[in-house]
């Protein structure tokens, strides 16, 4: 529960702001020297070499805007980090906007200009993170209703957290189970692989039926029911064999035997049919 509740929640948002921090720095994680690397967002970043922490000869085309390109050239620049942001420091250069549906552009020099490079990734802005990266509280109270997970997945948010909540109950349930088929005593001649290949076959359909009862819920609110009552049905069922073992047996022999006497009178008038 600790785990499926706090830390793998926590752990999947620190991956996805390192994540996000990796794609807004791509200067210090992509760019290679001597090389002209094109993002897929319409960037192109070279630069000559790279002396200490400084890069000398830069090159950065922005296309981001059709029919309008930015060239920035500059004689040396330097990646800094300013209230959580990176900026790309860019000494003695210019600045060259060409205008839309013209050949002619404006050229502007600079001693000192600094480019916002969180602005030219596509992870710019507020990150919004996946239902399995959002935290339990923020599963339990949503938030801002204009968020795009929120009016559009919201299923998929409720699936995730019933699907937390109710987890620590499946291993539980998984190790009645084992305890159920294997706990009884037997005898080296009975053997054990029926009981185990029974207790694998269980725990299989289990975990397939509370897949199918997690894609239920994510399309209607009663399936939250059959993810809770699944694990809890299956414990009380084992529990039942567990304490209740010998008349469990006795029940389903006397069943057994009804349902052969039920049949069985049947079958003369089955075969001459």
């Amino acid at each position: 529960a600790l785990m499926v509740l706090y830390v793998m929640p926590a752990s999947f948002q620190e991956l996805r702001l390192l994540i996000t921090k990796v794609r807004a720095d791509f200067v210090a994680n992509i760019v290679k020297e001597g090389q002209f690397s094109s993002l897929d967002n319409g960037i192109t970043f070279h630069y000559r070499e790279r002396s200490g922490d400084a890069l000398l000869g830069i090159f950065m085309q922005d296309r981001r805007e059709q029919d309008r390109a930015i060239v920035y050239l500059a004689e040396r620049g330097q990646t800094v980090e300013f209230n959580g942001q990176s900026y790309m420091v860019l000494e003695k250069g210019s600045v060259h906007r060409q205008m839309p549906n013209t050949r002619d552009s404006s050229i502007v020099g600079f001693e000192r200009y600094a480019i916002d490079l969180s602005a030219l990734s596509r992870e710019a802005g507020d990150i919004v993170y996946k239902p399995r990266e959002r935290s339990t509280t923020q599963l339990l109270l949503p938030g801002d209703p204009e968020d795009f997970i929120v009016r559009f997945q919201s299923g998929r948010l409720r699936a995730e957290l019933h699907e937390r909540l109710s987890s620590w109950l499946y291993p539980i349930a998984m190790m009645l189970i084992a305890f159920a088929a294997l706990g009884e005593a037997r005898t080296t001649r009975q053997g054990r692989g029926t009981a185990a290949g029974v207790a694998v076959a269980a725990v299989v359909a289990l975990r397939i039926a509370a897949f199918a009862a997690l894609s239920l819920t994510v399309r209607s609110p009663w399936g939250a029911v059959a993810v809770y009552a699944l694990p809890l049905t299956v414990i009380a069922a084992c529990l039942a064999i567990i304490f209740q073992g010998a008349r469990v047996k006795a029940f389903g022999a006397r069943l057994t035997r009804w349902g052969g006497a039920t049949l069985l009178p049947r079958l003369p008038l089955l075969g001459r049919a």
